[in-house]
């Protein structure tokens, strides 16, 4: 959809698991090495877990997990 309604072919879309730093580490991988440059990194996911408590795989609380320690080390393993 983004391509067409854009016009433009060179665009890459993924889908990446923000909570889980192994989908976070394996997405970066994969860009870093098919990838030959990053124009532009938008980061759009975010949860609020307000009424239970949830935690990740990695013992991170999800919502500390997809809106901050993702995106942080998603940016960190790209730079």
């Amino acid at each position: 959809e983004l391509t067409k309604e854009s016009g433009n072919n060179e665009i890459i879309v993924r889908k990446l698991d923000l909570s889980s730093l192994k989908s976070v580490r394996e997405f970066a991988e994969i860009i870093n090495r098919e990838e030959r440059k990053l124009d532009v990194l938008i980061h759009n996911a975010g949860t609020a877990e307000t009424f239970t408590k949830k935690v990740t795989e990695d013992g991170l609380e999800m919502t500390m997990a997809t809106n901050q320690y993702g995106p942080f080390l998603l940016t960190h393993l790209l730079i």
